[in-house]
């Protein structure tokens, strides 16, 4: 079940960032609260009353392109992947940033998530920038 992310949610979204995806816990607890105090769209989803997947967006700040958002994160835990949990996700979330207005929405993917790659372009994401990196 996809529903809106409450509140109560949150921890249970950073313990799957943390085991998934290997997050540092404090970073994290950080970066959700913050993303969710801010979100334009944001939701949970459930399997038998447990979060097992997420979505938040924002509004892009200082964006070029006025009326852009950023899905800052979406995950779905291991055992819960290919059973069309992140497709729930993402038409939840596009869809209620579509009624609030927002025009484009915009997302960065680490090169190694080739599956979450796939999904975005499923739903139309194309490649319109690249970010470079450097380590000092």
């Amino acid at each position: 079940m996809i529903r809106p992310m409450e509140e109560k949610d949150v921890a249970a979204a950073v313990e799957i960032n943390v085991t998934e995806f290997g997050s540092d816990r404090a970073f994290a607890e950080k970066k959700f609260a913050t993303a969710f105090a801010g979100s334009a769209a944001s939701f949970a989803a459930e399997e038998d009353g447990k979060v097992v997947g997420y979505v938040i967006a924002l509004p892009k700040p200082l964006s070029w392109t006025p009326g852009t958002a950023y899905i800052q994160l979406l995950g779905v835990r291991r055992d819960q992947r290919g059973k069309g949990l992140g497709d729930s996700l993402m038409e939840g979330c596009l869809e209620e940033l579509r009624e609030k207005g927002f025009k484009n929405v915009e997302i960065v993917v680490p090169v190694e998530r080739q599956a979450a790659l796939g999904l975005y372009r499923k739903y139309g994401f194309r490649t319109a920038d690249y970010k470079l990196k450097k380590k000092l």
